[in-house]
């Protein structure tokens, strides 16, 4: 019976993704822990797969999980994450993941593409999946990737200012401010301003 390792401080996403991995008769045996690092070493080296749910942008447990693509090079590595940036991208590209899914991930979405990367192992899911427009717009753009200007914009159209009053805030043209918009909506995967600022009040909410 093959293994697969669930890492995640909130057992309700362990037990989600428990019940995900074993739909569709599939026999597999789950085994849980808080991190990747709870896990043993004879347990990784006899997984199939292992996934892991990104705590805050953990860099940590990013990098546990990434390594075992040299470590571990078979193994199928996914990561759930409320955020995507630029690094999660090129893990993606260097093949460190497998797939990368967002926390407030449609059920019916996450089985889809957890079953596909189960039973055909497709080596370009992860990258192909971003262009799944109803599963991006689930990710929160990664902080890491903006520029000082630009949390500046988000944080002022978090507090629900307009272009003119951040322009006023930071003392800047309007025209900047539409630039630094324009940017935030690129990394964020959006198409306008309505919904950059719900995502901007989400990142507010979670203490960027």
């Amino acid at each position: 019976m093959s293994l697969v390792l669930i890492a995640g401080q909130y057992p309700l996403f362990r037990m989600s993704v428990s019940d995900l991995i074993n739909k569709g008769g599939r026999s597999l045996k789950v085994e849980e822990a808080l991190t990747i690092g709870d896990f043993t070493s004879q347990q990784l080296a006899r997984a199939k797969v292992v996934i892991c749910c990104d705590h805050g942008n953990d860099a940590q447990e990013i990098q546990r999980i990434s390594r075992l693509a040299w470590t571990h090079p078979n193994r199928i590595k996914v990561l759930f994450s409320d955020r995507l940036g630029r690094s999660h991208r090129h893990l993606l590209r260097t093949g460190e993941l497998d797939l990368i899914l967002p926390m407030s991930v449609d059920l019916s979405q996450a089985e889809y593409y957890l079953g596909r990367l189960l039973r055909y192992r497709e080596p370009l899911l992860g990258l192909n999946a971003l262009d799944d427009r109803k599963l991006v717009t689930h990710f929160l753009p990664d902080m890491t990737d903006l520029t000082r200007r630009e949390k500046s914009v988000v944080h002022y159209l978090g507090k629900g200012l307009s272009n003119e009053g951040i322009a006023e805030e930071m003392a800047i043209h309007i025209n900047t401010v539409k630039v630094h918009m324009a940017r935030i909506c690129k990394k964020a995967g959006v198409r306008n301003r309505t919904h950059a600022v719900i995502i901007c009040r989400h990142l507010l909410a979670s203490g960027f």
